[in-house]
């Protein structure tokens, strides 16, 4: 047999990511030799014959439309059996068994050989095959080559059990409780950038938060957090400031309805020492807002009023951690704070000390960021800490 040598160059890589052709491209035994397998765009057949199987996607589906495969993220799975189990892997030109096993094929467009140091075995005639028309072709020729022993299927289903486990135990854990160190802040206030933040644990649906700056010549500041997935981020919002003094009202947005619980600094788990708050108003979130209903927390004494609520035009502040200015009037009475509104959630602390803060928290890989803005502030800050847990 005569060994055909292959030629890449850096000027064109036809790569098994290239797009479905809608033309007919057929594998072939030897180039112009007999055609075994055409492809005409998302139909594949055995020439000749009935289309066998169809591109839909990143599926491949039978004529009668049922999924056989799908290829996700470089991995050939089964339509049928679950997410773990990995028929084949694409590496570069190679297509491996299993969970990235020994090279079962390798495809260098026109030529498809059992491994690069091969001979050909089949050639393309006509376009480059995409993945999907590819992994669809020799399912048609090689049928063996999606096949898992026993022992395999179960190997992979028992690992797929094991890392799934593993994520929900991780899942359940506490995300924020703990002790993180600051790495940095700008904006705002100096000498903040320093020391720790300490997340005691979670008491009712709110958790106490310590911020020990002292270490940079900064302030000690004690305040309120709420902690939730938004959009599969882990988000942990915090009222903080002076001492003692910051509260943090978690509102739900339902329209020009508003429905808040209040979290005082000295939250302890007991529903008694929590509050609630109902406003209605316009539904842009900006204007004033009648109290409908409210309970203190603690006393449970009810209040009426009206809350004005504005967007405040901070430079660099974004849609998921817009700032709002808030204030209750009650008579003569004013109380003022400050708030973050992220999707239909509206953050807002309120104290009475001399520093008031709201900051929004992400936590990713044991760091977490935050956008944080400060009452009486016309400046966005940000900062950076990672967890002292470990």
């Amino acid at each position: 047999m005569i060994r055909i040598h292959r030629i890449r160059t850096g000027l064109l890589a036809i790569t098994l990511l290239a797009a479905p052709s809608l033309a007919s491209s057929f594998i072939c035994a030897e180039p112009g030799g007999k055609r075994l397998i055409e492809v005409d765009g998302n139909d594949l057949s055995q020439v000749g014959q009935k289309r066998a199987l169809s591109v839909d996607g990143d599926d491949i589906r039978d004529r009668d439309g049922k999924k056989l495969f799908s290829i996700d993220d470089g991995v050939v799975r089964p339509g049928d059996t679950p997410v773990g189990v990995k028929l084949l892997t694409i590496d570069g030109d190679d297509l491996r068994h299993a969970a990235g096993g020994k090279v079962v094929m390798n495809y260098q467009h026109p030529n498809l050989c059992p491994t690069a140091a091969d001979n050909r075995i089949y050639s393309i005639e006509g376009d480059a095959l995409s993945k999907q028309q590819l992994i669809a072709g020799l399912y048609l020729l090689k049928p063996d080559l999606f096949k898992l022993s026993d022992t395999e299927l179960a190997a992979q289903k028992n690992a797929a059990k094991e890392a799934n486990a593993e994520q929900q135990k991780l899942d359940a854990a506490d995300q924020v409780a703990g002790k993180w160190t600051m790495l940095n802040s700008s904006g705002i206030q100096e000498k903040v950038g320093q020391g720790t933040i300490t997340v005691a644990e979670k008491k009712g649906d709110a958790y106490p938060v310590t911020f020990d700056l002292t270490q940079g010549g900064g302030p000690a500041w004690t305040g309120v957090g709420h902690y939730a997935l938004v959009t599969g981020d882990k988000t942990f919002w915090v009222a903080y400031g002076t001492p003692k003094t910051a509260a943090l009202c978690v509102y739900d947005i339902d329209g020009g309805k508003l429905t808040g619980k209040w979290s005082p600094w000295y939250i302890d788990g007991n529903p008694k020492n929590t509050g609630t708050e109902v406003l209605s108003g316009p539904a842009t979130l900006d204007g004033d807002y009648k109290i409908d209903s409210a309970a203190a927390p603690t006393t449970g004494a009810a209040y009426t009023g009206t809350v004005t609520i504005k967007p405040l035009a901070i430079v660099g502040a974004s849609d998921e951690a817009k700032p709002y200015s808030v204030v209750w009037t009650f008579g003569k009475v004013k109380v003022y704070g400050i708030g973050i509104k992220t999707g239909k959630q509206f953050f807002v602390a309120s104290g009475a000390g001399p520093d008031l803060c709201i900051a929004k928290f992400v936590i990713n890989n044991g760091s977490m960021t935050s956008d944080w803005f400060k009452f009486g502030s016309t400046e966005k800050g940000s900062s950076a800490a990672m967890t002292a847990n470990n």
